[in-house]
């Protein structure tokens, strides 16, 4: 099964350059948090590993919201709860695998 981070969000080559301030702001700021819940995701580990191994973790704003059975359903409550805001979801694991961004679900998985 293909894990990734799924982010509403085209690839930069597909991106039209930013005309002001405010769009530049927002795509900083979108991987800023991205980058906070990453971070949030390493530190929560050693307790979800205890208590959710195998399961997966949905994080938003560096807080855990959730930990679901599927990939699915924690992508799905991200979407339900925060729409085009910024949402992590990753599963509790010690190994590290492969991240994807990809835009589309209809694509065929990279591995």
């Amino acid at each position: 099964m293909c894990q990734a981070i799924w982010v509403r969000r085209l690839p930069q080559w597909q991106r039209r350059p930013a005309t002001n301030a405010t769009q530049s702001t927002w795509e900083t700021a979108m991987g800023t948090a991205l980058e906070k819940d990453a971070e949030a995701f390493e530190r929560l580990l050693p307790e979800l590993m205890k208590t959710d191994p195998g399961r997966f973790v949905l994080i938003r704003a560096a807080d855990r919201i959730g930990v679901y059975e599927t990939y699915e359903s924690a992508l799905a409550e991200g979407y339900k709860r925060f729409g085009f805001e910024a949402f992590f979801v990753k599963e509790i694991a010690p190994e590290r695998t492969s991240v994807f961004f990809m835009r589309s679900n209809a694509q065929a998985c990279p591995t």
